[in-house]
């Protein structure tokens, strides 16, 4: 997640330079669609110089991550009393096994929480998960809402 947190908080000169640097990502420029166009034109802050910079918030997410183990969120799974759908993209995003979800961590989920759907797309990423780049993702989303 190194590369895709150093976006954040760096100011790009342009709006185009910013979008030539997501397509350069071997993680997302190839699967680059109308989607994500729309999810990046709205990620980021214009400067009145014309430059850009990412609306997350850099220090929000490298908190939460240096926190992570202290929240035990498998200690929380338990304890979700809601159906929920876990979706799994596994899919590498730049080396074997750098997964956002393991497929050890989304079984335990699963498992921890009753009334639980898990669904794995081993031909997604992190990214792409969210993009339409396969149906399947909002097949399951729909199948699970009705």
């Amino acid at each position: 997640m190194t590369a895709a947190i150093n976006r954040l908080g760096t100011t790009v000169p342009s709006y185009q330079e910013y979008i030539q640097r997501l397509k350069a990502a071997p993680f997302l420029g190839p699967y680059w669609n109308e989607y994500v166009d729309v999810y990046f034109e709205h990620d980021v802050k214009r400067q009145d110089d014309g430059s850009v910079i990412s609306r997350s918030y850099r220090e929000g997410i490298l908190e939460e991550g240096l926190n992570y183990a202290e929240a035990r969120p498998e200690e929380q799974w338990g304890r979700i009393q809601v159906p929920t759908l876990i979706l799994r993209a596994g899919q590498q995003l730049l080396s074997p096994g750098d997964q956002i979800l393991s497929e050890a961590a989304a079984s335990t989920m699963h498992q921890s929480i009753k009334n639980s759907q898990l669904v794995n797309f081993p031909t997604l990423n992190h990214y792409t998960l969210l993009f339409n780049i396969e149906p399947g993702p909002l097949e399951a989303i729909r199948s699970f809402i009705a």
